[in-house]
């Protein structure tokens, strides 16, 4: 997964905070750099959520990048996910699978906005 993808698995909960570390690792190798996004890179897996959480933030900002909102996430692993069953990385009915729980997590979200 590229960063925007690995954002967007993040802001849809496949990802969890601890991932924020390899997505900031994911950002340097794209070219995205500063010095709070390196902080985070370095980060042990066992520090505090909450502190990766914000240093992660910041980098963010500082990079004026933010996390997609929940739609764009969607349609962002949608496509990712189509492609791999596209190329066989992962079998059709894997594919399938994660993509119905895509779905019902964003049913999910729309029933808790109301």
């Amino acid at each position: 997964m590229n960063f925007q993808q690995k954002l967007a698995s993040y802001v849809l909960g496949i990802l969890k905070d601890s991932d924020l570390i390899d997505i900031a690792e994911t950002a340097i190798e794209e070219g995205f750099k500063n010095k709070k996004l390196e902080i985070v890179a370095s980060l042990p897996k066992t520090e505090y959520s909450s502190v990766i959480q914000d240093f992660f933030k910041r980098a963010l900002q500082e990079l004026n990048l933010r996390f997609p909102d929940i739609e764009t996430a969607f349609k962002i692993m949608l496509d990712y996910y189509t492609e791999e069953m596209r190329k066989k990385q992962i079998s059709v009915n894997d594919g399938i699978n994660i993509i119905e729980r895509l779905i019902l997590y964003k049913l999910d979200e729309k029933e808790n906005l109301k």
